[in-house]
């Protein structure tokens, strides 16, 4: 078990962008978690969540058997959470749907984001693999450290740049930061979100998160002071993280009906299995709820009115960074969590989507 001295849990709370340890001791609100169904934070008014787990589990189960294959055979329920509520499946399941080419993605990833001379880069491994199998993939750059506003402008100001297939219908994903980021830039750019069919979240600061609501300007600025490589933009990235500032622009601003929304949540009960630069983190977040990736609580991550895909077993780091895959130097020194099948996520998620969107043409 790890105990890391309080010395050596500042310094993770400073690299993490977290504010300093010792609230842990609050009795967090729902103690016994894992014995309560999912649970959502919506502003009143806002519409509701439609329930899509048990498809995306039954496609993201097959994926994982597939690229097991000679693998080590870790169950699909090491990787996605069961929850109480979720319906139970119908044996057999259906298979996952043929590899499509219905889908182009257009990837906003979320605050750190290339710093590290491209440590951070969400999604790296994956998205070559995936790509080397026919699936269209592009990043949208945003600043590391840029407020969502700030960010919003630097998706529309790459829009021209980015190479639109009109034979694919078109998906906007963010990771963490990058949920908000979009959510701003539809509501800012009405003219450019007409092209977007679907936004997909995963692990997206929507209601903002707990962490940022603890991290003081001190912290952001020592942070960012260390980490080489970064498009700092208007350094306003964290304050625009906190849940007041968060939940305001939500209940301000409804999202456009024309887009299909899809929320993949993540967070683990078990501190055993958290990356060590989340531990402060994940201490702070915990003590409101257990259910939490060491940034986000798990029902702050859930779009108004999108569907629910489930809940990934993972912390924040893990379940998007590949500096296990491409940084073994760096990965046991910060992202040192079990390995998460990234690539399988994602394939899953533009499975899921490209035949939900064939159900929902325009």
């Amino acid at each position: 078990m790890r105990h890391p001295g309080r010395l050596a849990s500042a310094l993770l709370c400073f690299l993490a962008g977290v504010a300093p340890l010792g609230c842990a001791a609050r009795r967090p609100a729902f103690p016994d978690s894992e014995r309560i169904p999912a649970h959502i934070l919506l502003p009143v008014g806002a519409p509701g969540v439609e329930d899509g787990r048990l498809r995306f589990r039954e496609i993201f189960c097959g994926v994982l058997e597939r690229e097991q294959d000679g693998g080590d055979g870790a169950a699909c329920e090491t990787y996605l959470h069961v929850l109480l509520d979720e319906e139970e499946p119908s044996p057999p399941p259906p298979p996952p749907p043929p590899q499509t080419e219905a889908v182009q993605l257009f990837f906003v990833p979320g605050l750190f984001n290339g710093c590290l001379e491209g440590a951070l880069l969400s999604y790296n491994t994956a998205f070559r693999t995936l790509e080397e199998r026919g699936y269209s993939i592009q990043r949208v750059p945003v600043s590391s450290f840029g407020s969502t506003g700030y960010n919003a402008d630097r998706i529309a100001a790459a829009w021209p740049s980015l190479v639109r297939d009109p034979n694919r219908r078109l998906v906007l994903a963010g990771y963490s930061k990058g949920a908000p980021d979009i959510l701003e830039f539809l509501l800012r750019y009405p003219e450019l979100a007409a092209d977007v069919d679907a936004v997909v979240t995963i692990a997206g600061a929507v209601n903002g998160s707990p962490v940022a609501d603890e991290t003081s300007e001190l912290t952001m600025k020592v942070v960012q002071a260390g980490l080489p490589g970064c498009d700092r933009g208007d350094e306003m990235g964290i304050q625009s993280l906190r849940r007041p500032v968060r939940m305001s622009w939500l209940t301000s601003n409804p999202l456009p009906e024309h887009i299909r929304f899809y929320s993949l949540g993540v967070f683990t009960t078990d501190r055993e299995i958290v990356s060590r630069g989340l531990l402060g983190g994940y201490d702070v977040a915990s003590s409101i709820d257990p259910r939490t990736d060491g940034q986000l609580l798990a029902y702050d991550q859930i779009v108004p009115g999108s569907t629910l895909l489930g809940f990934a077993n993972a912390d924040h780091w893990a379940v998007a960074v590949p500096a296990d895959a491409d940084y073994p130097t760096l990965g046991p020194l910060v992202v040192d969590a079990p390995p998460f099948p990234r690539t399988v996520l994602i394939e899953s998620i533009l499975l899921y989507v490209g035949e939900d969107l064939a159900r929902n043409p325009r």
